[in-house]
């Protein structure tokens, strides 16, 4: 079976959609001998076109661009459908498997070119519907023309609350596929000078907070309860610090949500530099491995999410997770068992400070939760059921 997959976020990239694609990929071609896969993604800004074959894996990566018109994430749409059409003849895809609405545009219009299965996995954060929001957000118009003009042979999610939101829209044919994650970032090396950059003091606990500065994310409240931990924590106990990897990465001038994330931090009197550390996403590998070894607590403010790769993170490193008991967190993150919950800067404080000082409570939080990931989010057992459905969109079409 040969599978073509498309997607903007691939690795080295930092995030949960990035690490999911890499693990599926490598993950089809080493469990299954006659699985050809290629992978049509970007590379960095202005990093040439680059074709990287790795076995029955190939690799072809486009040159990112730095126009104003194009985040630099998203898939520019023109030059990859007529990429995709030019190199066909070295392609020849049974199916076709997006992971990003601009993906999604490219793998229509190859359906519609060849006939070829095209399957969707949405990714994200699942937010209640309503009758008009599809005329107000361009990404929910663009969903709506698939489903209305049946143009997605199968829908893959990664949680309950995604189902549950796209049945409302109207979706049929979805499939729950939790993301699995391998132990790969274990094997990396610890690299101190990446968090004494920061200026992080080396024997002060640390509470990340692996999260971008957008509306889903709800950064102001991780703030309120930072702020109420230090206002509350005892004087004899060592002083947590916080590390919010939600810095934009580049140059040029701070986006607004990031410029108010900051004002927020002072208004509440939390020091930049002595108390809360703002950094860009660490990148996979030695850095994201380093940050999850000094962490003491992870924390997931989120009040949309359809799936959570850091928390998976959190659970291979062994570390407390607590999490906003909202979306698809709470089909991940079990309240005193797999982690803690919270929905209130009170709670939150006190959830903190409960991972902080309840060794007893963190150690069988930290078994259970490492027992559930082997056992629910097992890569194999991922990518075995993404077979298994690939091969049943090919037969019924």
């Amino acid at each position: 079976m040969r599978i073509l997959i498309i997607s903007a976020a691939y690795g080295p990239n930092a995030g949960g959609v990035a690490t999911h694609v890499v693990n599926l990929a490598n993950g089809l071609v080493r469990w299954f001998e006659d699985a050809h896969v290629d992978v049509l993604t970007l590379r960095k800004n202005g990093m040439p076109y680059k074709k990287d074959p790795k076995g029955n894996l190939v690799e072809w990566k486009l040159d990112g661009r730095n126009e104003a018109e194009f985040n630099g994430r998203r898939v520019v749409l023109g030059r990859l459908i007529r990429f995709a059409l030019e190199n066909w003849h070295q392609l020849r895809p049974d199916l076709i498997h997006v992971h990003d609405f601009d993906s999604l545009q490219i793998g229509i219009s190859l359906r519609t070119a060849h006939s070829i299965p095209l399957v969707l996995t949405v990714h994200r954060a699942p937010t209640e519907w309503w009758d008009r929001r599809y005329c107000e957000d361009e990404k929910d118009c663009f969903m709506e023309v698939a489903r209305v003009h049946k143009l997605l042979d199968q829908v893959i999610v990664p949680s309950m609350a995604s189902r549950k939101v796209l049945v409302a829209q109207g979706f049929r044919k979805i499939q729950v596929i939790p993301h699995g994650v391998s132990q790969h970032l274990l094997d990396f090396e610890t690299d101190p000078s990446i968090l004494d950059g920061l200026g992080v003091p080396p024997d002060a606990p640390v509470i990340f907070c692996p999260s971008r500065a957008d509306e889903h994310k709800d950064l102001p409240l991780f703030i309120r309860g930072a702020a109420a931990l230090l206002a509350h924590i005892s004087p004899t106990a060592k002083r947590p610090v916080f590390i919010v990897a939600c810095k934009p990465e580049g140059g040029g001038p701070e986006p607004p949500e990031f410029t108010e994330l900051r004002a927020i931090a002072g208004a509440y009197r939390l020091v930049e530099g002595r108390d809360i550390f703002f950094s860009a996403p660490f990148a996979y590998g030695i850095p994201l491995h380093t940050v999850y070894r000094r962490a003491s607590v992870v924390v997931v403010p989120s009040l949309h999410e359809s799936f959570v790769q850091t928390v998976l993170d959190a659970f291979m490193f062994g570390k407390p997770v607590v999490a906003r008991a909202r979306a698809g967190l709470t089909e991940i993150v079990k309240n005193r068992v797999t982690g803690l919950l919270f929905e209130t800067p009170r709670t939150l404080r006190v959830q903190m400070e409960r991972a902080l000082e309840d060794q007893l409570l963190v150690m069988q939080i930290v078994q259970d939760a490492k027992k559930a990931l082997g056992k629910q989010h097992c890569v194999e057992t991922m990518v075995r059921q993404y077979r298994q459905l690939y091969e049943k969109v090919c037969t019924d079409r």
